[in-house]
């Protein structure tokens, strides 16, 4: 939570943020996080602490070109994640559509899509999956204005159980294609499922590890 959406909230981000520049320096202490919801909360770090993020967009970028979707459009889940939707879309040299919605704290609505996607075939980058609701109204949307199929590049599969992977399988979607930040991409039902396809980020770390270290 890196923002305050009613009076009197906490901001839950920046007192963890307090809490994790409060461990005592050892040499260079260097936070690497993966895919940030929010890319400024790096900047709520104080003192002698560098944080650091890596992103899942190349790797998704190259699980979809595998995947030989044809003439695609990359659109967004909603107006939050701009410019992680243009990388993906640079990456696939394709347009970028996006999703406008109203959203409080149990209800989010569609307002309207932006862009042509009529006969396309629409890639879904959200940063986050978790009840799946978002995704399925954006799928649903873009199906509406004319999209020919829906796919969707998620950065972390954070279902809290195997219940959403049923319901994201009678959404339009063809394929969900994710990473294995999160503990859920490990649930059976995922790792059996041909409608989720999981893309590890163990050399993406190791890379980034061994050029901070060496």
């Amino acid at each position: 939570m890196e923002v305050a959406k009613q009076p009197g909230e906490v901001i839950t981000a920046k007192t963890n943020a307090r809490l994790l520049s409060s461990i005592p320096k050892a040499a260079d202490n260097t936070l690497v996080f993966f895919d940030l919801h929010e890319p400024s909360l790096r900047h709520y770090f104080e003192g002698d602490v560098t944080a650091m993020e890596l992103s899942a967009i190349q790797l998704l970028a190259n699980a979809l070109k595998q995947a030989n979707i044809d003439n695609p459009i990359v659109g967004s889940a909603d107006l939050g994640m701009p410019q992680q939707t243009q990388q993906l879309a640079e990456l696939l040299q394709a347009d970028v559509a996006l999703v406008s919605k109203s959203r409080d704290f149990s209800h989010t609505a569609v307002l309207a899509t932006v862009g042509d996607v009529e006969e396309r075939n629409v890639v879904i980058y959200d940063d986050m999956v978790r009840s799946g609701d978002s995704l399925i109204k954006a799928a649903k949307a873009y199906k509406k204005a004319g999209a020919q199929a829906v796919w969707a590049a998620v950065s972390h599969f954070a279902i809290p159980d195997e219940k959403v992977v049923q319901k994201l399988r009678k959404a339009p979607l063809e394929t969900i294609f994710t990473t294995n930040s999160h503990p859920s991409s490990q649930l059976t039902a995922v790792k059996r499922s041909k409608f989720v396809s999981v893309e590890d980020i163990a050399p993406t770390v190791a890379k980034f590890t061994r050029n901070l270290v060496f």
